[in-house]
């Protein structure tokens, strides 16, 4: 007669789980059980129903949906990274206008993805358009500016004086030799 007790085989009948339908009988000491048991879906062991010995397969990564959503907010980064540097470099005419183009073009794609739900940083795209405008106003009043002082890009004058205008320099050495003289 086998011994009967908690654990052993004969003391549940049909095969039936110990500690409820569908599970497994503990293994001895040491021994690993060689039926699946109930698992997690994901893991690939397997699912056990109730009054199965043994658990189905489950296919690999089943219990993960393949459908994750990624935003794509490369154009609402570029559009604010380039209002940025745009705006930085503005007092370069061409640096200043160029990229703050760039930063409006991009950032109309990104707010676009952004209406769509293809992206999630749609103030990202929008700084960068303002960012934009502002570093293209700055470089058209940089034009301006060069024009009226007579200076370019390089910070060279066309004038014909050597050392630029001196009336400035005139004016404060005669008002200081006036305020020694007294």
């Amino acid at each position: 007669m086998a011994p009967t007790g908690p654990g052993t085989p004969s003391a549940y009948a049909h095969g039936a789980a110990p500690y409820g339908p569908g599970g497994h009988a503990p293994s001895g000491y040491g021994q690993g059980s060689y039926a699946p048991g109930p698992s997690y879906p994901g893991y690939g062991a397997g699912h056990a129903h109730a009054g199965q010995a043994y658990a189905h397969p489950v296919p690999y990564g089943a219990g993960w949906s393949h459908d994750v959503w990624r935003p794509d907010n490369a154009q609402g980064t570029a559009a604010l990274v380039l209002g940025i540097v745009g705006l930085v470099l503005f007092f370069s005419i061409v640096f200043g206008i160029v990229l703050g183009a760039l930063a409006i073009i991009f950032g109309a794609l990104g707010r676009g993805k952004a209406r769509r739900g293809e992206a999630n940083n749609g103030g990202a795209a929008l700084a960068g358009i303002i960012i934009g405008i502002v570093a293209c106003a700055a470089s058209v009043a940089m034009i301006f500016v060069y024009a009226v002082t007579g200076v370019d890009e390089d910070g060279e004058g066309e004038r014909d004086e050597p050392y630029g205008s001196t009336a400035l320099v005139r004016a404060q050495v005669l008002a200081e030799g006036s305020v020694g003289g007294a």
